[in-house]
């Protein structure tokens, strides 16, 4: 489990947060946070099939193009282990499922 400790309005006025002994792994687990799918895309355009294979229908899909800039697409999730990302423009970046 991990160790946090949350400092509370400092002399600057400002809420700060320390993290102490963090087992991000324990914490990513805890949070259902472990299971994850990247997948590098190059040059796509229109439907583009992603299968994650997370078993759930309820995931959050995210898009950054090579830049590290996120990106907005149309998703549709076509079932438990499947997305479909619809491309404007060609694209290239990264899509990670949580």
């Amino acid at each position: 489990m991990a160790n946090i400790t949350v400092i509370s309005l400092d002399d600057t006025g400002y809420d700060t947060v320390a993290v102490l002994n963090a087992n991000f792994a324990a914490l990513n687990a805890a949070l259902g946070l472990a299971n994850r799918h990247a997948q590098d895309l190059t040059n796509a355009i229109g439907p583009v099939t992603v299968v994650h294979n997370l078993g759930t229908r309820d995931v959050v899909v995210q898009i950054w193009n090579t830049a590290g800039v996120a990106e907005q697409a149309e998703v549709a999730i076509v079932d438990a282990n499947t997305i479909s990302i619809t491309f404007n423009t060609l694209f290239s970046g990264r899509v990670v499922v949580l």
